[in-house]
């Protein structure tokens, strides 16, 4: 019982961890694009658990809008995706496993969103399911579940 209480703290502090380091690795990775295909982006952090990013000027090219609406998540999910490749911790990986389908799910419906073809609402609801199930999964390959 004490090592399977250790484990959930070692999970859940990891968890937090790289929550953090998503969101702010998250809209690094939209400004990067950004500033890449010639446009001024800087991200903004209303709180330590969301971030925007201001792009001016607005891009027109639905194309430039669609690369960096998924390079947020999609650099995160390749991201941790890597982390996960070499990383020898059960819990990490776990954690990890979770975030980076996430973070790939939400980038492609970012995309939709950023083109006006999703609404708000969907963009934070819709990537979840896929990733619990991955969750899921990660949690019975290691027999908690």
């Amino acid at each position: 019982m004490k090592q399977k209480l250790h484990t959930l703290a070692d999970v859940l502090v990891t968890l937090v961890i790289y929550y953090l380091v998503g969101v702010a690795a998250h809209e690094f990775w939209h400004c990067r694009i950004a500033e890449a295909l010639g446009y001024g982006a800087r991200a903004c952090f209303p709180s330590w658990i969301s971030g925007f990013v201001v792009v001016e000027p607005f891009p027109t090219d639905p194309l430039h809008i669609a690369l960096i609406g998924v390079a947020g998540g999609g650099g995160v999910a390749l991201l941790y995706a890597l982390i996960s490749h070499f990383t020898a911790d059960w819990e990490t990986d776990l954690v990890l496993w979770f975030f980076a389908p996430l973070h790939g799910f939400y980038a492609v419906c970012e995309v939709f969103y950023v083109l006006r073809l999703l609404p708000l609402w969907a963009l934070g609801a819709l990537p979840v399911p896929p990733a619990l199930v991955v969750l899921l999964w990660k949690l019975r390959q290691h027999g908690y579940l």
